[in-house]
């Protein structure tokens, strides 16, 4: 719906369909190659990859996996960024990716917006990021983070599966 939902899927593989861009918080859910399932509409979050192209419906999810503090390039063919490391707020997130650069040949532009999954110690957090860059950077300043969905009680995310996440039209 367009409403904030509070889903808890309880035992199982579940999928969860999400079309609308209000934040909404799901319980239960479980990582790794026989876990659960994010559909994310591609026509409601702008999603793009590391490169600046649209992510793919038809392609497996990438992942970059990057700790706090470190300054390890952004792949170009990467479609979410994993921040492994509690960070406190999407502020802090948000200041973290200020460090990061991507590696030469990036096609992003300025109001491209990037997936970061990362959590905070007690829930994690999948967010689209809308960047301002510099050359190979993101800007220190004007990045606006927009949460998508909070995963209740999940911290350990290790264990991410390109089946996790994946892109619907």
């Amino acid at each position: 719906t367009n409403n904030a939902d509070v889903i808890d899927l309880g035992a199982g593989v579940d999928t969860v369909t999400m079309s609308d861009a209000t934040a909404d918080t799901v319980g239960s859910f479980t990582l790794g190659a026989s876990g659960d399932i994010f559909k994310f509409s591609i026509a409601t979050f702008d999603a793009e990859d590391a490169n600046g192209s649209a992510v793919s419906t038809a392609a497996t999810t990438i992942f970059q996996s990057q700790n706090k503090a470190a300054t390890t390039a952004i792949a170009t063919t990467v479609d979410v960024l994993v921040f492994t490391d509690s960070i406190a707020s999407a502020t802090a997130m948000e200041n973290e990716l200020d460090d990061l650069d991507f590696t030469a040949g990036h096609s992003f532009t300025d109001n491209d917006d990037l997936l970061v999954l990362w959590h905070d110690g007690t829930d994690a957090h999948l967010s689209i990021v809308d960047i301002l860059i510099t050359t190979n950077a993101i800007d220190d300043s004007g990045n606006t983070v927009t949460e998508i969905v909070t995963l209740s009680g999940l911290t350990d995310l290790s264990t991410i599966n390109a089946a996790n996440i994946t892109f619907i039209t």
